[in-house]
């Protein structure tokens, strides 16, 4: 897979956690950031960097280094393990159901697609 696509996957299941871990996720949310949480938790369990990045990502998730960490991690795993890599994009394909308030899906041009997980206060400003 492209490095493109691995940071990509990396920062939206990233951006899950952090709603998880912030407690702002209910139902359907919650159920899906678990079970990204799990499988990283999983996955990390015999990997010390990754187990380091996943915790102070948990305790400061405010920080934009300690996801940056995260993401990295995340990245590194993909590129090694095709079975954590599934997993995780088959959680990740559920997320835009929980909500279409919560998602963005945006298509420029024929060759750019950008997707991801809102998290936190956003407001939206139109050039109409």
């Amino acid at each position: 897979m492209d490095p493109i696509t691995l940071a990509t996957l990396a920062g939206s299941a990233v951006n899950l956690l952090a709603s998880f871990f912030g407690k702002a996720s209910e139902g359907v949310a919650k159920k899906t950031g678990e079970a990204v949480f799990d499988t990283i938790k999983a996955k990390f369990s015999n990997h010390p960097d990754g187990q380091e990045a996943l915790k102070d990502f948990e305790e400061h998730i405010e920080n934009e280094d300690f996801a940056a960490v995260l993401r990295v991690q995340l990245q590194k795993s993909f590129q090694n393990d095709a079975t954590f890599l599934s997993r995780i994009q088959a959680i990740l394909a559920e997320a835009p159901q929980i909500s279409s308030g919560n998602t963005i899906n945006q298509t420029s041009g024929s060759h750019s697609t950008q997707y991801g997980y809102v998290v936190g206060n956003v407001t939206h400003h139109s050039k109409e």
